[in-house]
């Protein structure tokens, strides 16, 4: 394993070629313009659970990294880009706006797999294919200017296309589906910390490893591949470095997927995306995960959205002689999430007898393992579900869980040693 401070270094000040060769070798063509979702974001300080914290730098620029790992289309929606001179790379005036110098991902291809039920009736669940060797991050810049006064607030988006409803598969009605990518600026007063970047990269690697994602290992902007599966993520000196305020002002940053809303809310006003897993603290850090509840709608809750911040570091106040901050996103399909959390080396369920005999199940990177997970997890009733994240809540934050969390662990650990797919009638 290599030093952690050697890496650290390697990342932060890193020469000229590793983002700029890389990213001027990207070129995006604009999509078809959709039409923008009537969600109004929820204000507030900071706007909501699943706003990160980002330091800007001197540089003021940010390099953003999309994944798509479901098995829907996502194409850009120009419509929801509200970053002002969005192709306007001038510096000299005085003007306020944040823009996308070299372009933003038009089309990014969903994974290739299958849908299946364990049973008659049964909920669905998708099994990417180990061959999906095309899929890759897409990365792109986005910088601001406050010459002018401080930036308003920002969006960029997405539609995700096609999206079934949760535990629904082929055969059934499917919806559009927005995402969104917002930049609040709202100056955070919080203090930073560093908990649950470790936690969603292992998840990251699990499902990568075992479908055959390209992470351009030999690209420094791979930083997952750089920092996963090792005992740095765990370690207090990985923690410090992550939530170092490394200068320049801050500002809130989130990603997730937009509701459709219901019949008595249609546009879903006030609601608020729920967060899956709680810091130690109780506030989002460098990362994050996002999911909606059926209640605002079955289709948007069928995708959840990870993001994670690698806090930057200038060196003499110029991106080119040092790293700017590098923002991970994730689309994932609800059952990939649990079992990449399940399954990681960071995974909570390590903490507890019966949640490490479920990690050590998974652990083995076995695609017929994934989808006897899958239909396990889509079989749970919403009850269950709700107990199972309470309980991966509590082992993270050290806290004694209840009877019925352990009592859910030990049946998923049996039912996953004994081949099954759902819950026995009695352990239900």
């Amino acid at each position: 394993m290599r030093d952690f401070h050697r890496r650290k270094k390697g990342m932060r000040e890193g020469s000229i070629p590793w983002w700029l060769c890389a990213l001027l070798a990207i070129g995006f063509v604009a999509g078809m313009a959709l039409d923008a979702a009537a969600y109004t974001r929820p204000t507030g300080e900071p706007p909501t659970d699943a706003d990160l914290t980002l330091i800007g730098g001197k540089s003021q620029t940010v390099v953003v990294r999309l994944l798509n790992l479901t098995p829907y289309k996502i194409v850009q929606d120009p419509s929801g880009i509200t970053a002002v001179g969005s192709t306007d790379k001038d510096r000299n005036a005085h003007k306020s706006f944040l823009f996308v110098p070299l372009g933003w991902p038009s089309v990014m291809s969903g994974l290739q797999g299958t849908w299946s039920q364990a049973e008659t009736n049964g909920p669905w669940a998708f099994t990417p294919s180990n061959t999906n060797t095309a899929t890759h991050p897409y990365n792109f810049v986005v910088a601001w200017d406050d010459q002018g006064g401080y930036v308003a607030d920002s969006s960029m988006g997405w539609t995700i296309q096609g999206v079934y409803a949760t535990a629904l598969g082929p055969g059934s009605a499917t919806k559009d589906v927005p995402l969104r990518l917002w930049f609040t600026r709202v100056k955070p007063t919080t203090t930073l910390r560093s908990e649950l970047f470790g936690v969603v990269s292992a998840a990251i690697v699990e499902v990568v490893d075992l479908i055959g994602v390209a992470l351009e290992p030999e690209n420094p902007i791979a930083w997952v591949d750089a920092f996963v599966a090792t005992k740095e993520l765990a370690s207090s000196s990985f923690e410090y470095a992550n939530s170092e305020d490394t200068g320049g002002e801050k500002m809130y940053v989130a990603a997730y997927a937009v509701p459709q809303g219901t019949s008595k809310n249609p546009d879903c006003t006030g609601c608020n995306p729920a967060v899956i897993t709680y810091s130690t603290s109780g506030e989002t850090t460098d990362g994050v995960d996002v999911q909606w509840s059926t209640a605002t709608g079955s289709y948007s809750a069928n995708v959840v959205v990870t993001t994670q911040v690698l806090r930057g570091l200038d060196v003499d106040g110029y991106a080119f002689n040092g790293s700017v901050p590098i923002m991970n996103v994730v689309l994932w399909t609800p059952e990939e999430y649990a079992y990449g959390e399940a399954a990681g080396t960071a995974s909570p369920l390590r903490e507890h007898p019966a949640g490490s005999r479920i990690n050590a199940i998974l652990a083995r990177r076995d695609l017929s393992r994934f989808t006897q997970f899958a239909h396990l997890f889509r079989s749970f009733n919403p009850s269950q579900t709700r107990t199972y994240h309470e309980a991966l809540q509590k082992l993270r934050q050290r806290v004694p869980l209840t009877e019925q969390q352990q009592v859910l662990l030990e049946k998923m650990a049996a039912a996953l040693e004994k081949g099954q797919t759902k819950l026995s009638p009695a352990n239900r």
